[in-house]
């Protein structure tokens, strides 16, 4: 007969609290634009991808479609932004504990 885990509520509180508080830290830090970069050349790329004949990375193509569905509002894409990269996050993480 196997012997069941014993249950560890601290470990699970523990791990959520670990995903969670980033996640929380980032939407809270969004309103405020930190950028170390020159964010307008950003902003105008993402109004208008095709301007420039050569890139480094395909950032205004990839984001363009964000902008446009939040209407053009930073701080609502900055907000989309942290919650895709933190779904995409989880489902990596269980895709890769499920192996």
């Amino acid at each position: 007969m196997t012997e069941q885990p014993t249950p560890r509520p601290w470990l699970a509180i523990t791990t959520a609290a670990t995903g969670v508080l980033p996640l929380l830290f980032c939407l809270w830090t969004t309103t405020r634009g930190l950028d170390l970069s020159d964010e307008s050349y950003l902003l105008n790329w993402l109004d208008h991808p095709g301007s420039y004949p050569t890139s480094v990375s395909e950032f205004g193509f990839v984001y363009q479609p964000l902008m446009v569905l939040v209407g053009g509002n930073l701080i609502a894409a900055r907000v989309v932004n942290v919650l895709l990269t933190w779904v995409l996050v989880v489902v990596a993480a269980r895709l890769v504990l499920r192996q």
